[in-house]
């Protein structure tokens, strides 16, 4: 019987790689992930993960959600029903609204927001450098 890693079973090739590691798949060095994205969003906003994937709706909570949306989109380099799911198990159309919400503001050239985009990014960077180099 094969094993389930995020609701879907490990099949085919990856099955014996994933058993040989003894049922952990381990993240690639470097690589930037949602929780990654999600981490440093927070720390920018000095706050806690758990509150950018919660379900309060308050406006500059959103904002904050809403920059974590796009920079994981833009980084990270999967799906948007992949982030929705490591984003607090929204739909897909959420981060689709919020990926557009920025790209709105960074246009209109949004000092806040394009403060933060940049700032969110280079630390993601920085850490994907620093890993790669450890």
């Amino acid at each position: 019987m094969p094993q389930i890693v995020n609701e879907k079973p490990i099949t085919g090739l990856i099955a014996p790689a994933f058993a040989a590691l003894g049922g952990q798949l381990l993240a690639v060095p470097g690589r930037i992930t949602v929780r990654g994205v999600l981490t440093v969003t927070a720390k920018y906003y000095g706050m806690a993960p758990d509150e950018l994937m919660s379900d309060r709706r308050t406006q500059p909570l959103v904002r904050r959600r809403q920059v974590a949306m796009y920079v994981a989109y833009r980084m990270v380099g999967r799906g948007t029903p992949f982030i929705a799911h490591y984003m607090g198990k929204r739909h897909h159309t959420t981060i689709r609204h919020g990926v557009r919400v920025i790209e709105a503001l960074l246009d209109a050239g949004d000092v806040e927001t394009v403060t933060a985009v940049v700032a969110i990014r280079k630390r993601l960077q920085v850490l994907q450098a620093w890993r790669l180099a450890a």
